[in-house]
């Protein structure tokens, strides 16, 4: 994957933080598992290139522990039923495009064997659909 550079401007302090790897953009990054994700849409000038919206307790050492980053398009062409079936559980769980849908769906895909410790979104610039990045670690 492309290397990616990030920050946004945090509302409350007015500070700009900066994410290793994602573009500048204006887009909090929702850091609790129990968070919505924002939809990415094509009318969203932000999401011209992939942004940041999920980090893990916002830990930032997780973008720098060597986490796969999987793109959402190519788990369903890897094996469309067991997405297909990932999708289903977490649905019970949760609603898309929370965290808890996210991590769920990670979890179900892979057996328990990895962890979705981070998110990115953005939309196809051809089709103007929207996609998911999801960051994983292998469990310990």
């Amino acid at each position: 994957m492309a290397y990616l550079r990030r920050a946004y401007k945090d509302e409350q302090s007015e500070e700009i933080v900066s994410y290793e790897g994602f573009n500048d953009q204006r887009i909090p990054v929702e850091f609790k598992d129990d968070g919505y994700i924002p939809k990415p849409h094509y009318s969203d000038e932000n999401y011209k290139n992939v942004q940041l919206l999920y980090l893990k307790n916002g830990d930032q050492s997780h973008l720098s522990s060597g986490l796969e980053w999987v793109y959402s398009d190519r788990v369903y062409r890897w094996d469309r039923e067991k997405a297909e079936k990932a999708n289903e559980i977490a649905l019970k769980e949760t609603s898309y495009p929370s965290v808890r849908y996210m991590t769920a769906f990670i979890r179900e895909f892979y057996d328990n064997k990895y962890e979705c410790l981070a998110v990115a979104g953005g939309v196809t610039h051809s089709s103007g659909y929207e996609y998911f990045v999801f960051g994983i670690k292998a469990n310990q």
